[in-house]
């Protein structure tokens, strides 16, 4: 059918479109349902790149035209691909009912006769959808990149394109038509920064760009995934999250992302925890394979996403490690083997007195401890105990002591015994007191009888009569006894390894017991041996004679 000319329809002011980003281009247009191309052609031309016939309005403005639907095609660079059946056919019955509101601009006749479309593919579908037969057209002369241009203007400004369809758009400008991303920022109007960071989401994987067309991420969320396109397992980790728990990860998308990364990835730096390895450092230096590891910083750590690579090194370096520590364990083993300064039999005697040592050191810590468990129970003594007790104390103890101890009963601040009181007078002050003053003063006397070290000079509390006492009072070490770090302190690193190998208490899992330090050692088995029962070193440990 032979296109007829018709009188153009009255124009009315343009909306402003919804997509920031091209606002400041479709401002310039003033393309709306009823604008003009001619500006926006002005305005788009990159005088730079392509030569631009100028266009005068008296030419576009002439005439419009009846177009038969037969005679339009779809633009292959249209970045709209997606079209909502429900939203064709509303707007086609809307076309159908109300007239159409703005011609289909199309660019001249083509080589196989028809028009291709430069704005306006969707009412052409929508004209199909409910059976329309002819669509009001408007011809513009203009050249490829300033109808590519137009299209992603016009398309944006009538209902928004996705993140994905705009990249495209701006992807045909760039590579097609030779636009670079300063003309698109002085043209379209969107920084290079925003046009970087949307034409690397057309390198994402499809399923990603599904979502960010379906809406099921934002195009914020997805550019957080542009600088992971170089390392699919990212993406590939991200994926298997997603998939677990939609919900969640969306929720947490820069954490979900940055913990996609670090799983991809092997640590370069500090403790970290394998599978294979249970708990190690970086055996090897990474610094000279830095391009080769492919390091990249994952929120602020230094990682490598050559798995790969970096696997053949540490295991490399676990293995010269392991060797260089077997050298050093023989050669001080050939060292003490043939150092003439210590013959076997000063060795055994050196081994032997470091135990004799550690059991002395063993028992004053036990004594320490029945001592203050002694000075626990003597509030909730009996009276009949306390006299016992008492009497058991004064055989062994030193003259005075008691007599400070009653002048603190009576509320007198003496600090010497020449103060003004004989010792019969103070004797006498003893036996005219009451009963119950007696007791309170008897309980003062046994705490302090156990105040100082039973070793010291003028000890109250010799070694044999602790135990006594604490047998007697049935101090039970099994149920009472606590692991503390004082205790903790007395042993060597081999002691403290026995120690951890009677509790069976495992590794810690970043570093094996054989290659702590002391500090760590006593740090570990404080934590981990919080509840441990009470070593069969300190239930064994007897008397030992000074």
């Amino acid at each position: 059918m032979a296109p007829t000319a018709t009188k153009n329809a009255t124009k009315s002011k343009p909306a402003k479109p919804s997509n920031p980003s091209l606002r400041k281009a479709a401002e310039k247009s003033g393309i709306g349902f009823y604008g003009d191309p001619s500006e926006i052609i002005e305005s788009l031309a990159p005088a730079e790149v392509v030569r631009v016939e100028k266009i005068s309005a008296s030419e576009i403005d002439s005439d419009t035209i009846i177009c038969g639907i037969e005679m339009l095609r779809p633009s292959p660079e249209n970045p709209r691909q997606h079209f909502d059946p429900e939203f064709l056919k509303k707007l086609g019955k809307s076309i159908e009912e109300n007239r159409q509101l703005s011609p289909v601009l199309v660019l001249p006749k083509g080589e196989d006769g028809k028009f291709e479309i430069i704005d306006g593919e969707t009412r052409w579908r929508a004209a199909q959808a409910v059976g329309l037969q002819t669509l009001e057209c408007r011809v513009v002369n203009c050249t490829p990149a300033e109808a590519a241009a137009l299209r992603l203007i016009s398309a944006n400004e009538r209902n928004p394109l996705n993140a994905i369809e705009e990249a495209r758009g701006l992807q045909i400008l760039m590579e097609k038509h030779g636009w670079s991303q300063r003309t698109v920022e002085a043209k379209i109007g969107m920084s290079q920064g925003q046009v970087s960071n949307r034409t690397r989401l057309l390198k994402l994987p499809k399923a990603w760009q599904e979502r960010v067309i379906s809406g099921e991420i934002s195009a914020t969320q997805a550019r957080e995934l542009a600088p992971w396109i170089e390392y699919p397992e990212v993406l590939v980790h991200l994926e298997k999250a997603f998939q677990r728990d939609r919900k969640h990860t969306k929720s947490n998308w820069s954490r979900a992302v940055l913990s996609a990364a670090e799983e991809a990835s092997r640590p370069l730096s500090g403790h970290f925890y394998m599978y294979q390895n249970m708990g190690n450092k970086l055996a090897f230096k990474w610094e000279k394979h830095k391009d080769e590891l492919q390091v990249v910083k994952v929120d602020g750590e230094n990682r490598a996403f050559n798995v790969n690579l970096w696997s053949h090194l540490q295991s490399q370096g676990l293995k010269e490690q392991k060797a260089r520590e077997a050298t050093k364990a023989e050669n001080e083993k050939a060292r003490i083997k043939s150092d003439p300064k210590l013959s076997a039999a000063q060795q055994k005697e050196k081994t032997q007195k470091m135990q004799e040592q550690f059991a002395k050191k063993l028992w004053r810590h036990k004594c320490a401890w029945l001592q203050q468990r002694i000075v626990e129970r003597i509030p909730k003594l009996p009276d009949w105990q306390i006299v016992q007790l008492l009497l058991v104390f004064s055989v062994n103890s030193r003259a005075g002591r008691r007599y400070a101890i009653y002048d603190e009963v009576r509320g007198k601040k003496t600090t010497s015994w020449g103060s003004g009181l004989s010792q019969g007078e103070r004797a006498q002050d003893v036996f005219s007191m009451e009963l119950e003053g007696s007791l309170i003063v008897a309980r003062l006397c046994l705490v302090q009888f156990l105040q100082g070290p039973f070793e010291s000079y003028e000890s109250d509390t010799p070694s044999e009569l602790i135990l006594a006492v604490a047998e007697w009072l049935q101090v039970d070490p099994v149920t009472e006894w606590k692991n503390s770090e004082e205790f903790l302190e007395l042993h060597t690193s081999d002691q403290l390894r026995q120690l951890a190998a009677e509790w069976k208490l495992k590794s810690n899992g970043l570093t094996s017991p054989d290659k702590m330090k002391r500090s760590e050692l006593i740090q570990w088995l404080k934590i981990d041996g919080e509840k441990a029962k009470c070593p069969n070193e300190f239930l064994d440990q007897g008397v030992v004679r000074f």
